[in-house]
């Protein structure tokens, strides 16, 4: 139950964090994330898409460098073979700064 609770707050933290990132290409509609499993789901609404789209994070990591926090996702699984493409791609270079009055928080926690 504790592990819920944790997960749900996060969930909102991340997901605060994770529109302040997207705001220029759509905006996140659902978040959940699980610590222990180190997965996130999350709905997205993009820009030019008619419908959400519905992204799985697997293995995600929290890690710091220089001060800074970053999330680095592990496999993308995606409802657009478009996006799953590019993710394959791109994905082992990208790294998400959290800003930082939610990094502390989160790098605490997970």
């Amino acid at each position: 139950m504790i592990g819920s609770i944790k997960d749900s707050a996060l969930s909102r933290a991340l997901a605060l964090a994770m529109g302040t990132y997207l705001q220029e290409v759509g905006e996140v509609r659902d978040l959940r994330l699980d610590t222990r499993e180190k997965n996130i789901e999350l709905t997205l609404l993009l820009r030019g898409e008619p419908a959400p789209v519905s992204l799985r994070v697997e293995s995600y990591e929290i890690v710091e460098e220089e001060g800074r926090y970053y999330l680095r996702a592990g496999k993308l699984s995606c409802s657009r073979e478009w996006i799953e493409l590019i993710a394959a791609r791109h994905l082992p270079k990208l790294r998400i700064e959290i800003p930082a009055r939610y990094a502390k928080m989160l790098k605490k926690v997970v």
